[in-house]
Formats: structure tokens, sequence, C-alpha cells
């Protein structure tokens, strides 16, 4: 099977930055890859919708902490509004609110409902489980809040694209083994690509692990700066294919 002519151009792009001699993610320092992806979604940013309500929300965590949420919700729709729970990708390390702002904004004014991005904090500042957590915080703010927001906490979804659908993943295991920690029951998820398993390498990892973005090292990079210790990747909330249900 053939690749889509548009990802076929966008690899395209993405070898000849290392043609050009560019480092690869792994082998710059985390600021450095920050910057640089957020350098590189800006430069394929598209004309995402703007005519949306978009709030700039600062909540705090448990430890203290300030945690960034971006609500977009569509016009002219009647309250109260379903809503996106959405976590950008970025391998726990690389990513924000802004660097998925277009996508946030497709779902509102597609869907329609009402998004709310979550700007977890990021490895290897902060290892796991603190994006987990601050998604339970997240979701905890927003059970409290949405009624006096007109958002519907009765019809929410958990959404995600690579690290993120995996956050969302385990955030909606998490509501149904241990909903203590888990303030709101998704009725659905909307999970692109999701990380299930770092416990193993399956063969198409070392097939696919160059020339198509996301190479193999990178995604070990990823992984080493997430966990705490290789411990980490057995537990289900870091690989959640391991859960017993």
């Amino acid at each position: 099977m053939s690749l889509h002519p548009d990802l076929e151009a966008f690899l395209d792009l993405a070898q000849d930055s290392q043609d050009a001699g560019l480092p690869a993610m792994h082998q710059l320092t985390p600021s450095e890859a920050r910057a640089t992806f957020e350098q590189t979604t800006a430069q394929l940013r598209w004309p995402a919708p703007q005519d949306l309500e978009v709030t700039e929300i600062e909540i705090q965590a448990r430890d203290g902490a300030a945690l960034a949420l971006r609500l977009y919700r569509p016009k002219g729709i009647e309250s109260p509004l379903p809503v996106l729970v959405y976590f950008h990708g970025g391998g726990f390390v690389v990513g924000s609110l802004d660097s998925h702002d277009g996508v946030c904004r497709e779902f509102c004014q597609r869907t329609p409902c009402a998004v709310l991005s979550v700007g977890y904090r990021l490895a290897p500042e902060h290892r796991f489980p603190t994006a987990l957590e601050d998604g339970e915080d997240a979701l905890a703010w927003l059970a409290e809040q949405a009624v006096s927001l007109g958002l519907d906490g009765s019809r929410v979804a958990f959404g995600g694209d690579s690290a993120g659908a995996t956050l969302a993943t385990v955030l909606a295991i998490q509501a149904v083994r241990q909903p203590h920690t888990v303030a709101i029951a998704p009725k659905a998820q909307l999970l692109c690509y999701p990380v299930t398993d770092a416990s193993r390498v399956h063969d198409s990892r070392l097939l696919f692990g160059e020339g198509y973005l996301l190479e193999n090292d990178t995604l070990e990079w990823f992984y080493q700066h997430y966990a705490r210790g290789p411990e980490d990747y057995l537990d289900w909330r870091f690989s959640p294919l391991l859960a017993e249900d």
C-alpha cells in the first residue's frame, strides 16, 4: 500500500532536514527539542478556524504548581456543550497548547463541541506519573466548573495524539478501575496513534525505525526522559496494554 501523497511530501521535508545535516530530535537537549518542535509546528500551521471563543485558564495542580488549560468554544451553539478533553502529543517531552492549537480548533468547530486542552508538565523535569496526575487535576477542575461554564460534565470524551493519546487511554482505564482518582468517566475516547506498550519492541518498530519521522532512537529517548527507571515500562499507567482489564 502506498503512502498518501500529503504524507509522502511531509516525510520528504523531514528527510530534507536530515540531508541538510540537522540533528535528529534524540541528538538534542529537551529544551532544544522543544524549541525545534514549536518552530516546526509553526511552519506547518494552516488557516485553522478563528471564529471561536478561546479562554486561557490557569489552575493549581495538587503540588501547588500552575497548570495551564485552554478552553475552546464554538459560537452560536446552545449550552450545555459536550467536551473533548485533549492531551497534546510530543513524547511527554515536547509539545504544548500552542503546538496543537490548530487541531483543537478544528475539533471544536467541526464537531461542534467545547475542547479543553491540557498543558500538562513535561519530562524530564517532571517524570512519570506527573503528566497523568496533571490530567487527573484538570478533570477534577472540569467536574467542579462544568455547570458554571455551560459545559455538560456528563458528555465528556478523552482524546489526544501520540503520548497525549496514551494519557487519554490511561485516564479512561482509571475511570473504571480506580474511579476515585478520576472525577469524570468519559463517554468516548479519541485516540490518535497512542503509545500503548513501552515494555517490548515489535517487528514493526524495527522495520519502520528510520525514514518515517519518528525514529526508533527518538522513541527510546522519549521513554528514557519520561520514566523514572526501567520498572516504569511495566506499569500499566505507562504501558496501558499491560492493564489486566
